[in-house]
């Protein structure tokens, strides 16, 4: 059996996401180079972050370095799902500063949990002394602001079952709240010994989920719950629904179909205005 895997989302976009797209190529090219050097292990040393002799410049040097294809590619993937939306909602510049700071956040509090596990383990514990590399916790930030400004987005996901394949969707909230609890469970059973950077997960997580909250609070973002009714309302001051379809649809559809409904709006408004609109969305 092959464990679910995220093949994509239900929430299109205005913008064109390129720092996301420039992040992921960023990544991929730099494993490239570095990657298959036979001396990689100790660019890892040098540049990663490594809770005990911990560098400034390494809390962002480490996020653009991997252990392995493998490790690359499930980050990517991650990334190219959900960091589109994220983009969309912070802008190019705010996105990349959001990234970068909230990389380092997570480096800092993984550091944090590494050495306080090592003194309490009168040294035992590995994570303080090996370098944390990945862009994960950055990624990790990435998913808990989508977790605040998209709960009931669905995600894609892929199985394999007895070899038969096939995919299923459930809102973001559920996919990655089971995420997030199965973070919080690998640290507390193992974290200290395991060579994951579950605290750099959990770190992420929380450091994109508040500072988007607090975004939310002071009136920068909008609550996920106002955004749905956001395309009607321009639908119908550009004329594009009528009196009663307005009427009715505020009336009588579910928040499921008015979701629906309301991403679908948004391709018809791309291809009308362009990005001139990004504001409203």
């Amino acid at each position: 059996m092959l464990l679910p895997i995220p093949v994509g989302d239900d929430n299109p976009t205005y913008r064109l996401p390129y720092v996301n797209y420039a992040l992921i190529i960023f990544n991929i090219v730099i494993f490239i180079i570095l990657g298959f050097r036979g001396d990689y292990e100790a660019i890892l040393m040098k540049w990663g972050y490594i809770p005990s002799q911990a560098v400034l410049i390494t809390y962002f040097t480490s996020l653009f370095l991997h252990g392995d294809f493998f490790h690359l590619i499930g980050n990517m993937l991650y990334l190219f799902i959900v960091g589109d939306n994220v983009e969309d909602k912070l802008g190019h510049v705010g996105y990349l500063l959001f990234y970068l700071i909230c990389g380092a956040m997570a480096d800092a509090i993984h550091g944090a949990i590494a050495m306080t596990m090592a003194i309490k383990s009168a040294g035992t514990s590995i994570m303080a002394n090996i370098p944390c590399v990945g862009a994960s916790g950055a990624i990790s930030a990435v998913l808990g602001a989508y977790f605040v400004m998209f709960p009931r987005n669905k995600i894609k996901m892929f199985y394999v079952f007895f070899f038969r394949p096939g995919t299923f969707s459930l809102p973001s909230f559920w996919i990655i709240g089971l995420w997030f609890v199965m973070q919080l469970f690998s640290q507390a059973v193992g974290g200290g010994y395991s060579g994951v950077a579950y605290g750099a997960h959990i770190g992420g997580f929380l450091s994109g989920f508040l500072i988007v909250g607090f975004l939310i609070i002071i009136g920068v973002l909008k609550p996920f719950w106002k955004r749905e009714q956001d395309g009607f309302d321009i639908a119908y001051q550009q004329g594009m629904i009528s009196d009663e379809e307005y009427r009715l649809h505020n009336e009588y559809v579910s928040n499921s179909d008015r979701e629906t409904l309301d991403n679908s709006l948004k391709s018809e408004l791309r291809s009308k205005w362009g990005t001139r609109k990004d504001d409203y969305w």
